[in-house]
């Protein structure tokens, strides 16, 4: 027996399917991953409660979605994300809050989150009526595993279009995960580029026509 592969191995949990974040009890949990110190700095005003999120995914042409996994023999709460319309006139759709349970980090839930949101954007109607032609992703550049991410959209098929330079403030974290201020009591921040990816959601319809 292996022993040293056991024990350096994460397991990956089984996704239980996704659902539209429709409850308080999932709204908090997407709150406090998105607020988790591991998270916090890739999400631009994610919302601070579970009432401000269901708020949040209410309105037109946004939707909030979370998922549940079996781990370790328990069915836990993994992840979630929130796809973003475009108004009309306009085809940039959002792939939005990309956002894995901080316990459970390095076990391909993101990449999972981001296909399911794909899935959904490609094989369901826009809240106008509109069939979805292309995906977006804004992706914080320069902060802690940001690479992770560019890989995890690469990997299903995003393609990166450009940076922004100096578009996204982020809060600096001290080592314990809390937010710093100055002598001033002003918040500490940094101004980080975002980067654009884009996925062809007809190429993709072409290239998965048994979903």
């Amino acid at each position: 027996m292996n022993t040293e592969r056991q024990s350096t191995e994460k397991e990956e949990p089984r996704i239980n399917g996704i659902r539209i974040l429709e409850t308080k009890n999932d709204a908090e949990y997407f709150v406090s991953f998105l607020n988790h110190p591991a998270n916090l700095r890739h999400f631009s005003n994610p919302p601070q409660t579970a009432d401000e999120a269901l708020r949040r995914a209410k309105t037109s042409g946004k939707r909030s979605f979370v998922a549940n996994g079996f781990f370790e023999g328990q069915l836990v709460p993994v992840g979630g994300f929130t796809l973003m319309d475009a108004p009309l006139t306009r085809h940039d759709h959002f792939l939005e809050q990309v956002v894995v349970n901080p316990d459970l980090k390095g076990r391909g839930i993101g990449t999972r989150m981001i296909e399911e949101g794909i899935k959904f954007a490609a094989t369901t109607l826009a809240d106008d009526g509109r069939v979805r032609i292309k995906l977006c992703a804004g992706i914080i550049a320069e902060i802690e595993e940001w690479e992770r991410m560019t890989a995890a959209v690469a990997k299903v098929g995003f393609e990166f279009v450009a940076r922004f330079q100096n578009q996204v403030d982020v809060p600096v974290l001290d080592g314990y995960g809390n937010f710093v201020f100055d002598d001033c009591g002003k918040q500490v921040i940094e101004i980080k580029p975002v980067e654009r990816w884009e996925l062809d959601l007809i190429r993709w319809r072409e290239n998965h026509s048994d979903v």
